[in-house]
Parts: structure tokens; sequence; C-alpha cells
């Protein structure tokens, strides 16, 4: 009788969870959105790049920014908006994606 109570229970717990995990799950994203992703990156660190100047981080931000662009370049997108938005961090500005 325990057994079977803890069974039902389990799987009513497994059927409640199931629509709100399937909710948390976000959908592929396509190659052309993270090929739109990136560009939109890179030129807000072009921007961000241009306003900072010569300010502490700019360096680093440089560096960051170099290496989001080549692995957007190369096929990596999503590598790529990892370092750009790195790079945008390190200029003081919040990435807009």
């Amino acid at each position: 009788m325990l057994l079977r109570s803890s069974l039902l229970a389990g799987l009513g717990l497994a059927l409640i969870a199931t629509p709100a995990l399937a909710q948390a799950v976000k959908p592929p994203v396509s190659a052309q959105q993270l090929a739109a992703r990136c560009s939109t990156l890179e030129t807000q660190f072009a921007q961000a790049l241009a306003k900072a100047g010569n300010a502490p981080g700019t360096a680093q931000a440089q560096q960051d920014g170099s290496r989001g662009q080549a692995y957007c370049t190369s096929g990596r997108p999503s590598d790529g908006a990892v370092w750009l938005r790195r790079a945008i961090r390190d200029l003081g500005e919040t990435p807009l994606d």
C-alpha cells in the first residue's frame, strides 16, 4: 500500500513538473540568429570602444573584442558572442542582447 501511494505521488509530481520544465527549456537558436547576435554585439563593441578612448580596461576589452570577432567570423558565433559581451562589459557598458 505504501509503495503504491509513493508511486502515485511520484507520478503526480512528474506530471505537474513536466509543463514547468518544458517552459524553462529555450528553443534552439538558428545560425542566422547567432550571426545577427554577433553583428549586433560587434557594432555595440565598436561604439563602446570609440567612446572609451584610453580609459582603464580598454586594452583588455580590445583583446576580448578581437577574440570575439574572430570567433564570429570563423563560424563559432556562440563563442564570439561570449567574448564580445565580456569586452563590452570591460568597457563599462551593458550588452544589448
